[in-house]
């Protein structure tokens, strides 16, 4: 089997959790000399998984963040066409509501009030959360 026939694949990482171990995994090649595809295939794994969490970044962005709240600003999949879709979407995925606890302050985070707007053809959404404390 010559060199270029033999591909090293390290799993997917899924979480921060994996991610730690990835980098302590790496940490370890350098320091007992492991092989250089192992330690190209972590590097791969770290990338992809870096690239997937810049891409759900994308989606929300702080506008503004205090101790308590926080306003973001939203921006909805492509395939959102009309007021009536994005509405749907944000009360399907984005909303957050706060059920009543039996004590005064739960922690939960509900949504004080949001407004959903259309710019340069996309739809956005300013969304305000608040903590119940």
């Amino acid at each position: 089997m010559s060199m270029e026939e033999r591909t090293v694949y390290f799993p997917t990482i899924r979480d921060k959790r994996d991610l730690r171990m990835a980098y302590s995994l790496l940490r370890s090649s350098f320091e007992e000399g492991l092989s250089s595809e192992l330690t190209q295939a972590i590097k791969r794994a770290i990338r992809a998984y870096n690239r997937r969490c810049q891409e759900y970044d994308t989606t929300h962005r702080f506008i503004k963040a205090d101790g308590d709240s926080a306003t973001l600003l939203v921006t909805f999949p492509e395939n959102i066409i009309d007021r009536e879709a994005a509405e749907d979407y944000f009360r399907a995925y984005e909303e957050r509501e706060c059920a009543p606890g039996p004590y005064d302050c739960t922690g939960q985070v509900f949504t004080a009030w949001y407004k959903i707007f259309q710019r340069r053809g996309r739809w956005y959404a300013y969304h305000h959360l608040c903590m119940d404390v």
